[in-house]
């Protein structure tokens, strides 16, 4: 069985950021949440993340919620 890579959402959240170059404010923008909301997200300030929110940063990165959980590698 091959291992996924344990990272948190929120590297990869940042990963996806700078593969699409978007700042943090940017997504924030596009998500509806604050910028500060976002950053501690990413930082790991804020252990979870709201369904909204999930989605709509699997949406602007057209990846699945399952991936920027850390439960898929795609």
């Amino acid at each position: 069985m091959k291992s996924i890579k344990k990272d948190t959402p929120g590297q990869r959240i940042a990963a996806l950021c700078k593969d699409y170059g978007i700042s943090q404010k940017e997504l924030a923008e596009k998500i509806g949440l604050s910028a500060s909301q976002v950053s501690r997200i990413i930082s790991g300030k804020t252990s979870t993340i709201n369904s909204d929110a999930l989605i709509g940063i699997a949406e602007t990165f057209k990846v699945s919620t399952d991936y920027i959980l850390g439960l898929s590698s795609d």
